[in-house]
């Protein structure tokens, strides 16, 4: 059964997730069997009635967890610095 607690961490995850990676976000999806496939999210994510935060994904029927989702970190390709998702380089290229 779930608890609030639960709930309120899974909205919580929602939220963070939310402000900070914006729809088409490139991720890292970890599958059943261990291997890893790379995407992007379809929208934002969101939370089932069952208290899961879960992402839509590009190519891949349904909802997955978002603790099986990691964000790309790219790299500038003009000065070599990491750049997350959602951000613009501060470099400017």
């Amino acid at each position: 059964m779930r608890t609030r607690k639960q709930d309120a961490k899974a909205f919580e995850a929602m939220e963070e997730w939310n402000a900070k990676y914006p729809p088409g976000t490139a991720v890292d999806l970890k599958l059943p069997d261990g291997s890893i496939m790379r995407t992007n999210t379809n929208g934002y994510s969101g939370v089932t009635m069952q208290g899961q935060a879960v992402i839509w994904l590009e190519g891949i029927r349904g909802q997955h967890l978002l603790s099986n989702c990691t964000p790309v970190i790219r790299t500038c390709i003009g000065c070599g610095n990491k750049v997350h998702p959602g951000e613009v380089p501060a470099c400017g290229h």
